[in-house]
């Protein structure tokens, strides 16, 4: 079984479609950044419970991510601090 870095947009639009559970058939397991979870996921209000439910699992990032994750922000300024964490 595999890990799959997942981002906000992601579930939304698989919110906006109404079929939340469906990349949870595949065999693997999806993860996203704590504070993405926290931050980010907040509309619909049920949103998030929904995705835990099903199996979204929040992560930590290991200090070496998080140094790789600033230096992304010099080299893809537009990006937002929670999309180079999980590039």
């Amino acid at each position: 079984m595999g890990y799959i870095s997942s981002d906000t947009n992601v579930w939304l639009d698989f919110h906006a479609i109404e079929k939340t559970d469906l990349p949870f058939r595949l065999p693997c397991t999806y993860i996203m950044f704590k504070e993405a979870l926290r931050n980010e996921i907040v509309s619909p209000p049920d949103l998030l419970s929904e995705l835990q439910e099903n199996g979204l699992t929040g992560v930590e990032i290991t200090i070496e991510e998080f140094y790789y994750a600033m230096d992304l922000a010099n080299k893809y300024v537009k990006l937002s601090g929670y999309d180079r964490a999980v590039g």
